[in-house]
């Protein structure tokens, strides 16, 4: 059954301007202007709602799409004046949001239309594809790897065995090449190699048993709560775009006002993938001999920088245990237009000019268009570059050890 809401927003835009010429009398100006939007939901609900919650059944994701706008205005009062010897001579006084007063006599869009569209370069949107097979590789490898973990058992036993040898012979090697003994570019080279084999056991090595402890303890503590029923897992990915659309310019208003002000857009895309699934042994631990192959498989932690392919190993794999009950995927467009306003004084000339009051006025708009559908995850090879400064020196870590020689006895301890 579908369903449909609304709610009506006013914005109440009216402004008084004042104008005294040569300390005369003063004349007002009046503008009465609303600005409305709507805001609407439209969804489907799902027969027996309520006693599937109560009962704590599956409840499936159903399509929904939301429209929301907002209005964020600075009002204020500002008076300038203009004077020789007495005060005031000529005097402008303004009570309104001159923000949103500068946006429209910029933009040329009217009061009622103040939620324009984004009239920037479209960025490169989001693909919710690759974020569907991660959010379901997540999903199927959620709780504690014991298929990985038993077959790297030995090489955890090596590691923290061979600890306190590794390190003092590191040591030592650095102390004594730069003692002297052997030529600068060795000694920097030792110093490399060092620090090389250093940075890689603790990243694939200590770190991973970290890891694994605390898989370890969280299927623990979910083993002693059994509260958990289903298992969820989401990714979430953002785009976003900026630009100038009307640059800084000076306007008057009555004889003596004047101010600056700018217009700026920005436009974002949140897109959120998700997945729930009812898994074997509540989610507490997984074995998947496939994962465990390319988990194991000599650098294929550096294809998944370049590729998801150990997502799609994961997402795919003929042995995972658990049962997809539902994935969907959200997409949330949001559209922000701001102007500043900052009102100043004339400067030069005979006359005395002061500005008082408030100084700086904004105003914003802000759109947003939300929807969410079912999906189904596929397989979705996502060729895309995910380096950052602690991968490329992971990569000339191996390429040092590799260099000097060392990178198979570093296989022997660690995951690389």
């Amino acid at each position: 059954m579908s369903r449909v809401r609304s709610k009506i927003h006013t914005y109440n835009n009216s402004w008084q301007f004042m104008i005294q010429n040569s300390g005369g009398t003063p004349s007002y100006t009046s503008t009465t202007a609303v600005s409305s939007a709507t805001d609407t939901m439209t969804d489907e609900v799902t027969d027996g709602y309520y006693s599937l919650k109560k009962s704590r059944n599956h409840l499936p994701m159903n399509p929904m799409s939301q429209v929301k706008k907002t209005l964020e205005v600075t009002w204020g009062t500002t008076v300038w004046e203009q004077w020789y010897s007495t005060r005031p001579w000529h005097k402008n006084q303004a009570t309104f949001p001159l923000a949103l007063y500068a946006f429209k006599a910029r933009t040329g869009w009217g009061y009622t239309n103040v939620w324009p569209a984004y009239f920037g370069t479209t960025p490169s949107w989001p693909d919710s594809g690759p974020l569907l097979v991660s959010a379901l590789a997540d999903a199927n490898a959620h709780g504690w790897d014991v298929g990985t973990f038993l077959v790297e058992l030995h090489k955890t036993i090596d590691m923290v065995r061979s600890l306190r040898e590794n390190v003092l012979r590191r040591a030592g090697r650095i102390v004594s090449t730069f003692k002297g003994r052997k030529k600068r570019f060795s000694s920097l080279s030792e110093a490399g190699l060092a620090f090389s084999q250093t940075w890689l056991e603790a990243r694939y090595g200590w770190r991973q048993i970290a890891f694994d402890l605390q898989d370890v303890n969280i299927a623990l503590i979910k083993l002693q709560s059994l509260k958990h029923e289903f298992v969820r897992a989401s990714k979430k990915a953002v785009a976003s775009d900026s630009r100038i659309w009307k640059t800084s310019a000076q306007s008057s208003i009555g004889n003596i006002g004047r101010f600056t002000s700018i217009v700026e857009q920005e436009a974002t895309r949140t897109v959120r993938a998700g997945v729930m699934l009812e898994a074997i042994a509540d989610g507490l631990a997984f074995v998947d001999p496939l994962v465990t192959a390319y988990e194991l498989t000599p650098f294929s932690f550096i294809a998944d920088w370049f590729a998801n392919i150990g997502d799609n190993v994961a997402a795919f794999s003929p042995f995972a245990t658990g049962s997809l009950l539902h994935a969907y995927v959200t997409t949330e467009d949001v559209v922000l237009n701001r102007c500043t306003a900052l009102p100043y004084a004339i400067s030069g000339g005979a006359p005395n000019y002061e500005v008082s009051g408030t100084l700086e006025y904004l105003f914003e708009s802000k759109s947003s268009t939300y929807s969410r559908q079912p999906a189904t995850p596929t397989f979705n090879l996502d060729l895309k570059i995910n380096l950052d400064t602690s991968k490329l020196v992971d990569l000339a870590s191996i390429f040092f050890v590799k260099w000097s020689g060392y990178l198979r006895d570093l296989q022997k301890l660690t995951r690389v």
